[in-house]
């Protein structure tokens, strides 16, 4: 059995390296990418992570169709040349980070899957929303930094297996669906998360979204004259600071996250500090502390929650860090804890008083990995047969075939 990932990318410097180390940390054989003609150092930071360029697709616009036909062209084309039993592949983009709900990797939740007629793996998206800085640290993972989500209704068939001798089952609609022609398959429904960081830093969203509306004119086009509306990516661009700003410093106030922070897998050691080491020293404290509480180690952050009381910046939050001090100190020291609930309960802010009354337990359970296999038939919106010819157009392309046999360093 072979698993490979397959990215199509522009302009994704800062996330690609932290992309592409994920798929190898969650077992993939290979990883893909096709550049859409980024204009950055995006290619040459998936090479240097490992992974190989599959296609050059440079193009002024961006179009969603020629995405997908690209990724089935080169999956169709690369199944072609290998004739394992079977080949799993994930389609993804750059900002999403699919992991099981339980402590195991893709690839072992895929060889739990193989003894059954399951054919494709099913999730729904997790959307991380920017708390506090630094937001993103190019290299590492984004649930590090960003850990607060919401879980959408938006779901993804993002990998799928193919098996030798077959027809190929076309990934359509940005993985949104697979279409089965007609045929019932077997897949697996919520078999995993989807965690998606389409906020970093804010420089560096800002300044690829204002890009990226450059090639969606069309897009905004169509949507103010069929819906009169702007488009999803206007909408976007124009509220992405409001979402910087409404989020800011949410993490201070007690949230249950809906997955298992600590089971998230991760390519270096969770417990080196090593993804804190070039921040600054209230970016480090702040960082740490949040990272360390859900991560389940209340001495370590209760430390770096009382070295945030030092700076002013966070003065207005004061009684907010105090209860999140005291829910450190309910697991190590409860006399001390309750001394400190207390004094939070003579608050004249009503939310800090009421605060004290709700669980506080931050530490989700985490999700059995059952995998519920379901039917499921879906065509095409439109009709397939003129994607299908622009997949065999493509696949006539001379795809990087010295990359395909070129061994990973």
């Amino acid at each position: 059995m072979l698993f490979n990932a397959i990215f199509y990318v522009w302009n994704e410097e800062d996330i690609i390296r932290s992309t592409v180390l994920h798929a190898f940390r969650q077992g993939c054989d290979n990883v893909f990418v096709i550049d859409n003609g980024s204009s950055d150092a995006t290619v040459a930071r998936a090479r240097k992570a490992g992974a190989r360029l599959a296609a050059l697709a440079p193009s002024e616009t961006f179009n969603t169709r020629e995405k997908t036909c690209h990724m089935n062209a080169f999956v169709r084309y690369y199944n072609s040349l290998h004739f394992d039993d079977e080949v799993w592949w994930m389609y993804c983009d750059a900002d999403e980070f699919m992991h099981a709900h339980t402590n195991c990797t893709l690839r072992e939740l895929i060889m739990s899957a193989r003894t059954s007629e399951i054919t494709a793996l099913k999730g729904f998206f997790y959307d991380h929303v920017p708390s506090h800085p630094p937001y993103h640290v190019e290299g590492f993972h984004p649930i590090d930094y960003m850990p607060l989500c919401s879980v959408s209704t938006v779901s993804k068939i993002p990998i799928v297996k193919y098996t030798f001798g077959k027809k190929h089952i076309f990934s359509a609609g940005g993985a949104h669906e697979i279409a089965t022609d007609g045929e019932t398959l077997v897949i697996a429904e919520d078999a995993i998360a989807i965690h998606h960081f389409q906020y970093r830093t804010p420089g560096a969203t800002l300044r690829r979204l204002k890009k990226l509306l450059a090639r969606l004119s069309w897009m905004n086009k169509r949507s103010e004259y069929l819906y009169k509306s702007k488009s999803a990516y206007n909408i976007r661009y124009a509220t992405v600071r409001e979402q910087y700003r409404a989020h800011r410093y949410e993490i201070f106030k007690p949230r249950s996250l809906p997955y298992s922070f600590a089971d998230c897998q991760r390519w270096y050691d969770a417990r080196s500090d090593a993804q804190f080491a070039n921040l600054s020293p209230m970016e480090r404290a702040l960082a740490m502390a949040v990272y360390y509480d859900f991560l389940g180690e209340p001495t370590i952050a209760l430390c770096r929650y009382n070295d945030l009381l030092d700076y002013s910046a966070f003065a207005a939050h004061t009684e907010w860090i105090l209860l999140k001090i005291a829910n450190c100190f309910a697991h190590t020291d409860p006399d001390a804890a309750q001394s400190l609930y207390d004094s939070l309960a003579k608050s004249a802010n009503p939310e800090i008083r009421a605060s004290l009354t709700k669980p506080r337990d931050t530490h989700a359970k985490p999700k059995k990995n059952v995998l519920r296999a379901v039917p499921y038939t879906a065509g095409f919106a439109v009709d397939p047969k003129p994607l299908m010819k622009r997949v065999r157009d493509i696949e006539r392309y001379a795809f990087m075939k010295a990359e395909l046999t070129m061994p990973r360093s």
